[in-house]
């Protein structure tokens, strides 16, 4: 997917993506995985 996350993302993160998708197409789905990187995870 080219997205340089090492961390596996948690099973809520990949449906939230994945409702955007259904939702909102692509835009709205990579502007919430923008968001997500943005988040530092600790």
């Amino acid at each position: 997917m080219g997205i340089g996350l090492t961390v596996e993302p948690p099973p809520a993160t990949i449906e939230a993506v994945r409702f955007a998708l259904d939702k909102g197409g692509y835009t709205e789905a990579s502007r919430l995985v923008k968001l997500l990187e943005a988040t530092p995870v600790s």
